[in-house]
């Protein structure tokens, strides 16, 4: 089975969720996490789907091997403190850590100004 990198135009449901997302593309990678290649090519997709590179590109996550997946595709990750990971995500040494998704845009904001 082939795995799945997605970035998606409507917000997932759930505790506090993102107010705004980007495009949905889903591809099928032969890489999963924490190998960050299904990450590169998901932004490779939509760029080329596009017709240009994306502004920014932030990895949201809740487990270390969502922060290993963007540490190895060199993009900057935000976590959020709870979700499936068996280690508190404040443990494991984002460059952002969030509570609610109503945090997200000053995250991301104060990321992306750093």
């Amino acid at each position: 089975m082939r795995g799945i990198g997605q970035a998606s135009r409507r917000p997932p449901r759930g505790k506090g969720a993102p107010p705004k997302a980007v495009k949905q593309v889903i591809i099928n990678a032969a890489w999963y996490k924490p190998d960050g290649r299904h990450l590169t090519e998901t932004v490779g997709r939509l760029a080329a789907s596009e017709g240009r590179a994306p502004a920014a590109t932030v990895m949201l996550g809740d487990s270390r091997n969502d922060l290993l997946a963007a540490r190895d595709a060199g993009l900057p990750v935000i976590l959020v403190s709870h979700g499936y990971g068996a280690e508190p995500a404040a443990s494991l040494g984002a460059d952002r850590l969030i509570d609610h998704f109503d945090r997200l845009p000053a995250a991301l904001g104060a990321l992306l100004r750093a």
